[in-house]
């Protein structure tokens, strides 16, 4: 029988700052955590993603509460700068400060710069940004990994709610 294990949430930490040119916004503070499988060969040719499911949650100012079950992906273009090789799972959160809709306003496709890297257990990060019509957002996220790979570039990530 093969057993999993899953790493740890070592660190899950992320200043994201969220702006709208509306002025009677709230401010809502965000959490998020997931649990991503992946595998994929790409070393500027290729094809490497990880998806899986994760939630959201939304604490306003003024103590109203969101929260929502999200899918998230990150993969890249068939071609793009980005070497990833392996297979794992990856386990992870991170905290956003979001001015505008709540869940909503984390919801889209990201920019993303990521860093991962495992031989049975390791760690990883992820820079991701994101832009739509009302808000601009910066997200920092580390990881915990499980399996053996590597991932290393740029690609985009997309969170949908489920």
């Amino acid at each position: 029988m093969k057993t999993k294990l899953l790493g740890l949430i070592l660190l899950a930490f992320s200043m994201g700052i969220s702006s709208q040119a509306s002025a009677s916004t709230d401010l809502w503070n965000c959490a998020l955590k997931f649990n991503l499988k992946g595998r994929g060969a790409q070393i500027i040719f290729g094809s490497f993603s990880l998806k899986g499911k994760g939630e959201i949650t939304c604490v306003s100012l003024e103590g109203d509460v969101e929260t929502s079950d999200v899918f998230i992906k990150i993969g890249g273009r068939p071609l793009g700068l980005r070497i990833a090789l392996g297979r794992y799972s990856v386990v992870g959160g991170g905290y956003n400060i979001a001015v505008s809709d709540g869940v909503d306003s984390l919801l889209g496709n990201y920019a993303v710069v990521n860093m991962t890297g495992s031989l049975g257990t390791g760690a990883g990060a992820t820079i991701a940004a994101i832009s739509n019509e009302n808000s601009l957002g910066l997200n920092l996220t580390l990881e915990a990994v499980n399996g053996f790979g590597i991932n290393v570039g740029l690609s985009r990530m997309s969170i949908e709610r489920i």
